[in-house]
């Protein structure tokens, strides 16, 4: 990826690169979340 000359703009794909990894996380606790209750449900019934 190619580093801008401006740093403004190297700081707002900085920002959206951590925006990003925390949308990752949030999605990968959901994914956890989901496959616990379904297990449990599954061991329920």
């Amino acid at each position: 990826m190619l580093s801008p000359a401006n740093p403004c703009c190297s700081l707002l794909l900085l920002r959206m690169d951590e925006k990003r990894n925390q949308e990752r996380v949030e999605i990968e606790k959901e994914r956890v979340v989901v496959t616990f209750s379904f297990w449990r449900i599954k061991s329920t019934c």
